[in-house]
């Protein structure tokens, strides 16, 4: 047993060194990237993080029916909407042109509506991490896990939807980036609220770290960690320059990293140990059960003065052999009542048989005068 579990720990540490060494990979390659090709550099970051985003939505949403973790539920969908803006952030970007009609400030927006859903999206999640009454287990809590999902993801629609025409259309909203000036108060305030609501939903996830696996815990309080340091360089610079910027765009890629392993690669990684925490769950409930119905059982014992350790003693073999007394005894029964009256019977034949042979007798040689 200790072998096997030697044997589990190193291919553990092998995997885990394996995508370490992928990551750091790429974490240089992007680096020499950001200073030959600042553009290439901030679209590839960019696309990493909403392919990582849009990856936790898909797992998520097809296994929303069975998740019992409403944080995962939402985490995974906000993060689709997440990724959505800073798509939108990235097509938008001075350079790129996929979408000619919009300048920079619009692009900013995008990136500050993002940064606010993400922020938002996991402070509300931990008020989700409600234990159900008596820890009761039954499909009618996936069926409503289903449905909350479907609900949130409609409210995440209609809220983008409305972000998107303020944007594009009614162009009402606060402006984030002036050409010439740099970033505007409203964008260096938003980070500094944003990094509020980051540490404010550390401390509630700390509140319900009970709730999740010790590796899944770490990893989120990671990611806000750096989602919070990656809102400083915005906050401290007021331009637009290439290596803040740069800075903070990294730190955000391994927020999102994180992210993606605490919501997808768990998901396949550490099915068991998220199962085993279900089932134990369970079997305090049956436990529960299992003594309440114990004592009634006792209670009932003493109502009848039966003793309990008589009926229970030996139960089946008593029982068995009880049968096999039981079916004796009827057969005995059978025969005897057989014997019984197939003597009665040739005992009445023979009295009525006498009786006709007397009669014929009398008439034979006592005739009648």
């Amino acid at each position: 047993m200790r072998d096997v579990k030697r044997e589990n720990g190193r291919e553990i540490f092998r995997s885990e060194l394996d995508d370490s060494i992928v990551w750091a990979i790429i974490i240089v390659f992007l680096c020499i990237i950001s200073f030959k090709h600042y553009l290439l550099f901030h679209s590839l970051v960019e696309l990493f993080s909403v392919v990582a985003a849009c990856t936790a939505f898909i797992i998520i949403w097809k296994s929303k029916s069975l998740i019992l973790n409403r944080y995962l539920l939402l985490l995974g969908i906000s993060y689709f909407f997440v990724g959505s803006f800073d798509l939108l952030h990235t097509l938008a970007f001075s350079g790129v042109e996929a979408l000619p009609e919009l300048d920079l400030n619009p692009s900013i927006q995008f990136w500050i509506i993002a940064r606010y859903t993400e922020s938002i999206s996991l402070l509300i999640a931990p008020l989700f991490l409600i234990r159900n009454k008596n820890n009761e287990m039954d499909n009618s809590i996936f069926f409503k896990n289903s449905r909350f999902a479907k609900k949130i993801f409609v409210i995440y629609a209609i809220i983008t939807a409305y972000l998107l025409i303020s944007v594009i259309y009614l162009k009402n909203f606060p402006a984030s980036y002036i050409e010439g000036s740099g970033f505007t108060f409203f964008e260096q305030i938003s980070g500094c609220v944003i990094s509020f609501i980051l540490l404010c939903s550390l401390v509630l996830l700390y509140a319900k770290k009970d709730m999740f696996g010790q590796k899944v815990f770490s990893l989120l309080v990671m990611s806000m960690t750096l989602a919070i340091f990656g809102e400083l360089p915005f906050i401290i610079y007021s331009h637009l320059d290439k290596f803040p910027s740069a800075m903070g765009h990294f730190i955000k890629l391994m927020s999102f990293c994180l992210i993606y392993q605490a919501v997808v690669e768990t998901k396949f990684e550490e099915p068991y140990s998220r199962l085993s925490r279900e089932l134990t769950q369970r079997e305090d409930v049956l436990k529960q059960e299992a003594t309440f119905l114990t004592n009634e059982q006792a209670l009932i014992y003493g109502l009848f003065g039966v003793k309990k350790d008589v009926l229970e003693k030996k139960p089946c073999r008593k029982i068995h052999t009880d049968f096999k007394k039981i079916i004796f005894l009827l057969c005995k029964i059978l025969v005897e009542f057989y014997f019984s009256w197939t003597k009665i019977f040739y005992l009445y034949l023979w009295k009525g048989l006498l009786k006709k042979s007397q009669v014929t007798v009398r008439k034979t040689f006592f005739p009648a005068a």
